[in-house]
């Protein structure tokens, strides 16, 4: 699952301007300070709606993030809706 990704400047600086996270905290915290988030279901219904990663991929990926970092990411049917 490892993938490497190079980007050019120009590119690094467009996605060093979003953040993130599961954590409502976090996320909170980092709109309050100006920067623009994510929220992780959406970038995984985004993977699968365009096609990039299958259903079975991304059930793959919320299960490697789930044991990496030892969590529970709720309402994953939302997900796939």
């Amino acid at each position: 699952m490892d993938r490497v990704i190079i980007l050019d400047a120009d590119m690094a600086s467009a996605f060093a301007k979003i953040f993130s996270s599961i954590d409502a905290a976090a996320l909170r915290f980092a709109e309050e300070n100006g920067v623009e988030t994510l929220g992780l279901h959406s970038i995984l219904r985004s993977l699968r709606e365009s096609g990039l990663q299958s259903k079975e991929e991304v059930r793959e990926i919320i299960t490697a993030i789930e044991k990496k970092d030892n969590t529970r990411i709720k309402d994953v049917d939302a997900v796939f809706r």
